[in-house]
Parts: C-alpha cells; structure tokens; sequence
C-alpha cells in the first residue's frame, strides 16, 4: 500500500509540474528589439529591460538584461517574457567599462536610447510612462530604438 501512495504521489507532482509549464508556456509574450544609431562597431550594447517605474528610473537591477558585443550598425536583442508593460533603455557601451560615461556636466559620451525612441525634454531621462509599452500575450512586439 505504501509504495502505491508513492507512486501516486510522483504522478500527481509530475502532472502539475507539466501543467505549470504549460500555463507558463501559454502566457508568454515576445520583444523583438532592433537598435539602429550605432555609428561604429566598438564595444558593446548594454540593454535593460524594466518592468516598473522604480527599476527605471532609480537604475536599479533589469527586470532581466543583455549585453551583445557589436559587430554592426544594427543589432538585434529578443526577450520572451509574462504579457504586461515594459520600458527599455540601452546604450552602447565603447570602452566595456559597464557603465554610460558621462562628461563634466553629466551629459551622456556614449549613445543611448529608450524605447518608443522617447526623450525627456532637455534630452533628460523620460518618465516610465514615456516609455512604456504592452507586450500582448502570444504576440511578437517589435521595437525599432534609434541611439542618439
């Protein structure tokens, strides 16, 4: 009777464990970023993918992250994620320090840029909101992101 129990028990574990899989699977969404702007192929392109406010605009940890070493004027990043909002910021980083060197003045020296190609004014950093889309469940959202 006792080794009944076990095996029922490992069939019912490996049944939700594929269930949970397959809901997971079913409930995914696909970003698709192409990033144009890079005028030479030096160093790297640094991407963050931010699925709320705070990550955005307090740097703090992605939601999830890429580093692709550039090799031409357009690079091209995927991320398979849940449906919902997201906003991304890249930029390219030259000199492989892991960082956006900025000059005295806290200007950007390296090129960068968000997605829906948003913009502050003043060329600040925009607001979550600014940048933000909707990646629909099943679906393939494609970005174009220009660096400036």
């Amino acid at each position: 009777m006792e080794s009944y129990k076990k095996t029922f028990m490992k069939k019912i574990l490996t049944a939700i464990v594929f269930l949970s899989f397959c809901i997971t699977a079913m409930s995914q969404a696909t970003i698709k970023i192409k990033v144009e702007g890079i005028e030479n192929a030096k160093g790297d392109l640094r991407i963050a993918l931010c699925n709320n406010e705070k990550q955005f605009l307090e740097d703090e940890e992605a939601y999830k992250g890429k580093i692709i070493a550039i090799k031409n004027k357009t690079e091209d990043a995927d991320f398979e994620v849940p449906p919902g909002n997201y906003a991304i910021l890249i930029y390219q980083d030259e000199n492989r320090n892991g960082k956006l060197d900025k000059n005295v003045f806290g200007k950007p020296k390296e090129k960068y840029g968000f997605s829906n190609n948003a913009f502050g004014p003043n060329g600040r950093k925009p607001k979550f909101e600014e940048s933000q889309f909707y990646a629909e469940n099943k679906k393939t959202t494609t970005l174009n992101i220009k660096l400036r």
